[in-house]
């Protein structure tokens, strides 16, 4: 999970990675990364909020948090163990006039300031703070990619951040980010602490063996049946030998011999009602979406876990269920 925390901050950065998009409300945001950091904290370090717990936009929980977590740490370092953070959360408008000034579309944003009471931060420096890799900390004290990483969210968002700052004076990050509207906010969502069990086939494509091996544990505890290929080329084989009783695949995007939207071609060919599951280490791109848009039933971002696996499965399953009612009851009675 680091590492691929690590690998999002740098494609973050660079506009290579893309957020997922669902409704996520800035205020509980906010306060998850406060009840973490708030035990740590340096007890000379108070933090005030200020929120609009309504505020909500589409986006990346654990993105945005990370990004909240490097912030807090951030200003907790320049204050060196007394002072104040305080972080505000409220809907503006940006216009027309002043939306090229922070490389936005003009609309409506959530901004949300993280201000510290520590020694602010000079002009020089001030220019290069989003800079991958560059820290005034010591060697072994930081690495330079906090507050890049922040930036990089902002973008892959459609936001920005900001810094203001006078020497002497502390310090605020701005980050503006799109709000949702109203109804885009789910009321419903399903509690995210249960893992869903089901039953069935599931055919996992990966070249990875140790990612074939946890997800075939994890498959075989909520109760399917696992069968594996280690690239895409065997993968068709196998399918081929076994499409009368898989219900899902599980397909890796990049393999050696055969990729996986040419694997995907050729099992769709064999089958074109199976359930296929997308498995990428990026977010959706230009090929995940055509694959989507051909008929893959689902997309899953690596590293997943045990509630991911089980959750897309079981609502792959329902859908399937849901279905085949729908066919039965639509077929005349015999007379």
């Amino acid at each position: 999970q680091r590492g691929a925390d690590f690998t999002r901050n740098l494609l973050g950065f660079s506009c290579k990675g893309k957020s997922r998009h669902e409704p996520v409300y800035v205020a509980d945001a906010v306060h998850d990364v406060v009840r973490l950091v708030g035990r740590s904290m340096p007890k000379g370090i108070k933090i005030e909020v200020d929120l609009d717990e309504k505020l909500g936009i589409l986006g990346d929980a654990p993105e945005l948090g990370h990004a909240l977590l490097n912030l807090f740490v951030n200003a907790a370092d320049a204050m060196e163990g007394k002072g104040e953070i305080r972080v505000r959360a409220r809907k503006v408008e940006v216009s027309a006039d002043t939306a090229a000034t922070y490389g936005v579309e003009p609309g409506d944003y959530a901004q949300l300031d993280v201000s510290d009471t520590g020694p602010g931060i000079p002009e020089d420096i001030k220019k290069q703070i989003f800079d991958p890799f560059f820290t005034t900390k010591a060697v072994g004290k930081g690495t330079g990619l906090g507050l890049a990483m922040v930036y990089g969210t902002a973008k892959s968002h459609g936001g920005s951040v900001t810094c203001t700052t006078e020497v002497g004076k502390g310090t605020t990050l701005t980050l503006l980010l799109p709000v949702a509207r109203e109804g885009d906010m789910r009321k419903d969502a399903p509690d995210p602490r249960k893992t869903k069990r089901g039953t069935g086939t599931v055919l996992i494509i990966d070249d990875e063996s140790l990612v074939r091996s946890v997800a075939g544990r994890i498959l075989k505890s909520l109760g399917y049946d696992v069968i594996m290929a280690f690239d895409g080329a065997h993968g068709v084989e196998v399918f081929r030998a076994n499409k009368d009783k898989i219900d899902v695949v599980m397909l890796d995007m990049s393999m050696p011999v055969m990729d996986g939207t040419e694997c995907f071609k050729r099992i769709r060919a064999l089958n074109p009602d199976l359930d296929v599951v997308i498995c990428s280490g990026f977010a959706k791109d230009g090929a995940i979406e055509r694959l989507l848009e051909a008929g893959a039933r689902d997309f899953i971002r690596k590293p997943y876990t045990k509630m991911d696996l089980g959750n897309i499965l079981s609502r792959i399953t329902e859908l399937r269920t849901s279905a085949a009612l729908t066919r039965a009851h639509s077929v005349p009675p015999t007379q």
